[in-house]
C-alpha cells in the first residue's frame, strides 16, 4: 500500500465522526479556522464569484466556513478519501450548484487553473518536504494573477528537538478541551502519517515559488495559518 492509499484508509475510517472531535483536537479551533476564513473574506470580498479550491478538503469544513463569508464563491473540493468527500457532498447539498468534488491525490493530479484562491487545512503536512515545495510552485502557477494561497497547517517546532514538548503540550490542551482518550488515540494513529515542516521553511518555499506578501497570521503551538499572494 502506498502512502496515499494508507492516508485514504486512515481518514475513510473516521469520516463520519471527524468533525465532531475537531474543536477538541484543535484546541484553538475558533481562532485557527477563523483566521483562515477572515483572510479569504478580506482579500476576496470584491471578487464577485471567486473561484476557490480546497486541497485536502476532507468533510468540507474549511470550505463551508469560507462560504459563509463569501456566499457567491464557487468551490472545488479535492481529497484523496472517498468517504470524506461523501461527507462533504452531504454538507454542501444546499450549495451543490456552486461546488465540484474531486477524489484525487492533489500532490500528483492536475490542479484547477486560474483560481482566485487555494485554501487548505491540516492536510499538506502529510507530504514529503520536496512534495510540499513542488505543490507550492504548482499552486502559484494555477492561481490567477493576484490570487491567494492560505494554509491552516500543523507545523514542526523549531528546533525539531522540541517536538516531544510540543506534542505533550498539545495533548494537555486536548484533555482540557474535553478530548477523550479514544479521540487522542485515534489522532495519534493518524499523526503517524505526519511529515511536518517548520513555519520558517514553508514561508521560504512560498517565496521561492514566487509568492509575495508572505506572512503568518496566526500561530498557537503546532497550529499556524500563513498565506501568500501571486503578483497581480
Amino acid at each position: 500500500m502506498n502512502m496515499g492509499n494508507s492516508i485514504s484508509v486512515a481518514f475513510d475510517a473516521v469520516a463520519t465522526v471527524y468533525d465532531v472531535a475537531r474543536p477538541r483536537l484543535v484546541p484553538c479551533f475558533d481562532r485557527f479556522y477563523g483566521t483562515a476564513v477572515a483572510l479569504a473574506a478580506d482579500k476576496l470580498q470584491h471578487a464577485g464569484e471567486p473561484k476557490i479550491t480546497d486541497l485536502g478538503a476532507g468533510t468540507g469544513l474549511l470550505a463551508a466556513l469560507v462560504s459563509q463569508s463569501l456566499p457567491n464563491a464557487r468551490f472545488t473540493l479535492i481529497d484523496i478519501s472517498p468517504a470524506m468527500v461523501e461527507e462533504a457532498r452531504k454538507r454542501f447539498v444546499p450549495l451543490e450548484a456552486q461546488v465540484e468534488f474531486e477524489i484525487a491525490d492533489y500532490a500528483a493530479s492536475t490542479l484547477p487553473q486560474r483560481q482566485d484562491a487555494f485554501v487548505s487545512a491540516l492536510s499538506i503536512h502529510h507530504l514529503e518536504d520536496s512534495d510540499k515545495k513542488a505543490l507550492f510552485a504548482r499552486i502559484f502557477e494555477a492561481l490567477a494573477p493576484g490570487g491567494l494561497f492560505i494554509n491552516a497547517e500543523q507545523v514542526a517546532p523549531e528546533p525539531p528537538a522540541a517536538m516531544a514538548d510540543a506534542l505533550e503540550g498539545w495533548e494537555a490542551e486536548v484533555k482540557r478541551a474535553g478530548g477523550s482518550e479514544a479521540e487522542l488515540a485515534g489522532a495519534r494513529e493518524r499523526m503517524k502519517h505526519d511529515i511536518c515542516a517548520s513555519e520558517s521553511a514553508q514561508l521560504a518555499w512560498l517565496r521561492q515559488a514566487g509568492f509575495t506578501d508572505v506572512r503568518t497570521a496566526f500561530r498557537d503551538g503546532m497550529f499556524c495559518v500563513y498565506s501568500g499572494r501571486k503578483p497581480a
